[in-house]
């Protein structure tokens, strides 16, 4: 899908912030058998970029899933940025994480099936195409007991108001 949508369909201009907003009220349902606090911390002015609103929302939208199945068992702290020209999206979490052993593979289509029967190991393999599509990458931080953040950086940010 990713790589048809790049080739099909035109980019316009996507407000991160807004599209991270949708997404969150899309990927987080009001039903979890747990409760799970999120916040979302955005700087005041929009985060403007060229792309692909529904394989951005995608991406951003199976960032959040991976972190509520596999990750948190409480919270998830979602902070939109601006580094170097580059918009980003990272996605923290206070669940153990993946090991760093297993960073490459969970990239790749099927490289990472849930052990739990939960998952099919596509999620941030397709977050991955898509940042890629958009000049970007996914990276990971590791914060110790504090937690894990999946980063999704995506290129050029055509306009961040100061």
């Amino acid at each position: 899908m990713v790589a048809h949508r790049e080739r099909a369909v035109a980019r316009s201009l996507v407000d991160l912030a807004e599209l991270t907003r949708r997404a969150l009220d899309e990927a987080i349902p009001d039903t979890l058998e747990r409760d799970i606090f999120v916040t979302l911390h955005s700087p005041p002015d929009p985060i403007v970029l060229m792309g692909d609103p529904v394989n951005l929302a995608e991406a951003i939208k199976n960032i959040l899933d991976n972190a509520v199945r596999h990750g948190a068992p409480s919270q998830i702290l979602v902070r939109l940025s601006v580094w170097e020209g580059r918009a980003v999206v990272q996605v923290e979490d206070d669940g153990p994480g993946i090991p760093r052993d297993q960073w490459v593979r969970v990239v790749q289509r099927f490289g990472a099936p849930s052990a739990e029967g939960r998952g099919s190991g596509l999620g941030l393999s397709i977050a991955a195409e898509v940042a890629a599509a958009h000049g970007g990458a996914i990276s990971f931080i590791e914060r110790g007991d504090a937690g894990f953040a999946v980063v999704m950086s995506l290129a050029v940010v055509v306009s961040e108001v100061s």
